[in-house]
């Protein structure tokens, strides 16, 4: 048959086959180990290995950062406590245990009953204060429920907590150094007696500079206060290190590596296989320490405060196993499989154009967005990853927001590429 001969859409098949086969080409190319790097495949199988193990890192850090080191997050994460009713029947109890035995409150209560009751009814008295410890429970808890009190502790949880953040970082009158000295600051208060001074008559002292050290007065030293703040300090950077590292290791692993399509493979399960062990050590450990409450209505309590406090944790965990099944799922779809490469053109838009493009027999160049697919889905991984550590509330609604948005990327990747 000569050229001549061929129709359209014959010609336009042809042209629709050779390219897919020189795409195979280049995966088969890739695959035999053309262009294959032992050092590169180490170097992104080690990348990647830190990158999840950072991931790791990362998730603890900044949980711990949003939890402990961020007043409004605290307070939104504590003040609610107080509602759970375990922790209202462990509140009601210790206080009720400490003003009877402070002032021997049951002693007293029976005593006074003993004198207002005839001989034989004065063995009532015991069980009626006994009562009485019972309803001092029951009127605590209606204080505690009350919003006066919830008001109250919330205000008080800000106060305490940001004053406490201030003098830890240096940052207000009180400050804690590196030596473990709550130090006080009257640099200010120094400055305005020299100005009053000077304005009584003392003129030498109008240019006199009061040095810093001077208004540093030690309130208190002791060694383990320097570790908190160490400690503080130390989990500041790694609050902004920890998930910049994970997400650029990720990415030059997954750049460096001769398969880049296995890598986002290889990314995702690490990535899935850290957190599940998270969850589970999570799940392991704290039984072990709540056992150790011997008495029942504190160890509820705790169980309520511990469930409560780890929550955010375990959503930021569980939506980083979506967003890694996700990926998982989009690095499969864009494989060498014959299903994958049928539902790949059934929703790729250049892979229509192409196909037109082929018809009519215009030659047409593989879009760039296809070329760095990968880059982009990557990419997509890496926002949404940042996105769950750095949002300050941590919620099941959050995870749900941040894997429609991720999958409905992926689908846009997938449809241009």
């Amino acid at each position: 048959m000569s050229p001549d001969s061929v129709g359209p859409g014959q010609a336009a098949a042809e042209s629709s086959e050779l390219e897919r086969l020189r795409r195979e080409n280049e995966e088969l190319r890739l695959r035999t180990g053309a262009k294959v790097s032992g050092w590169r495949a180490f170097c992104a199988g080690l990348l990647i290995v830190l990158a999840c193990i950072a991931t790791l890192g990362a998730v603890l850090a900044t949980w711990t950062h949003w939890t402990l080191l961020n007043t409004s997050r605290f307070v939104n994460t504590v003040a609610p406590l107080v509602q759970e009713k375990e922790v209202q029947a462990a509140v009601s109890q210790e206080a009720v245990h400490r003003l009877f035995e402070q002032y021997g409150l049951k002693d007293r209560i029976q005593k006074e009953l003993e004198k207002g009751l005839p001989e034989a009814l004065q063995f009532t008295a015991d069980p009626a204060a006994s009562n009485a410890e019972g309803l001092a429970k029951l009127l605590t808890t209606e204080i505690v429920k009350s919003d006066t009190f919830q008001t109250g502790w919330r205000s008080s949880l800000s106060f305490t907590h940001s004053e406490a953040l201030k003098g830890i970082r240096a940052e207000g009158t009180v400050r804690l150094n590196q030596q473990g000295e709550v130090v006080l600051d009257i640099t200010s208060v120094l400055g305005e007696l020299k100005d009053k001074l000077a304005g009584i008559g003392l003129n030498f002292l109008k240019n006199v500079k009061i040095p810093e050290d001077i208004g540093q007065v030690v309130l208190y030293r002791n060694a383990q206060l320097g570790n908190v703040k160490t400690a503080v300090n130390a989990l500041d950077i790694l609050f902004w290190v920890l998930p910049w590292a994970a997400v650029l290791m990720l990415i030059g692993g997954v750049a460096m590596a001769n398969d880049r399509r296995r890598a986002l493979i290889a990314a995702s399960v690490g990535i899935i296989i850290v957190m599940v062990l998270l969850l589970a050590a999570l799940a392991i450990v704290r039984p072990h320490y709540l056992d150790q409450i011997k008495n029942s209505t504190d160890r509820s309590a705790a169980m309520a405060i511990a469930s409560h406090v780890q929550g955010g944790l375990n959503a930021v965990d569980a939506g980083l196993i979506v967003m890694g099944a996700l990926m998982l799922f989009a690095a499969v779809l864009s494989g060498p499989y014959g299903w994958a490469t049928r539902l790949h053109r059934a929703v790729s838009i250049p892979e229509h154009m192409r196909s037109k493009n082929a018809r009519a027999g215009v030659e047409a160049s593989p879009a760039w967005t296809t070329r760095y697919s990968w880059l982009m889905r990557l990419l997509g991984l890496c926002a949404a990853v940042l996105l769950l550590l750095y949002l300050p509330q941590a919620s099941a609604a959050v995870v749900i927001a941040v894997s429609i948005l991720y999958g409905v990327y992926l689908v846009a990747v997938e449809m241009s590429s």
